[in-house]
């Protein structure tokens, strides 16, 4: 299994997702806003979690498959359904008069989806 960077650079990559992620959710305007406002809080910990794994892989610990499986649970379950709800919020948007060009917000890693536009 090779996973991108390092450990360090997984693990501070982390913090300050993680701490993007604490300023943005207090930032949030009303519950509806805070799982867009989340998103740093969630991809921070992905990173801390990828952190672990470089550290725990090579040395096969006890734990070694739960950190694994919180990692393939964040990046292949809860990244799919994210991108689903930010296609869900544009289409709205649109739906509401907010131009294209308000949204900032792209889903790459939906299925079905290709290039970077």
């Amino acid at each position: 299994m090779i996973i991108c960077f390092s450990a360090n650079a997984s693990i501070l990559a982390g913090i300050a997702l993680f701490g993007i992620g604490i300023v943005t959710a207090r930032r949030a305007d009303g519950l509806t806003q805070l799982p867009y406002a989340a998103i740093p809080l969630a991809f921070g910990m992905q990173q801390l979690v990828e952190g672990c794994l470089w550290i725990i892989l090579p040395a096969q610990f006890p734990t070694t498959g739960t950190v694994a499986s919180l990692y393939l649970f964040l990046s292949h379950v809860l990244w799919p359904i994210q991108a689903s709800s930010i296609q869900q919020m544009s289409r709205a948007l649109k739906t509401a008069g907010v131009g294209s060009a308000r949204v900032k917000a792209k889903a790459y890693w939906t299925p079905g989806k290709t290039g970077l536009d």
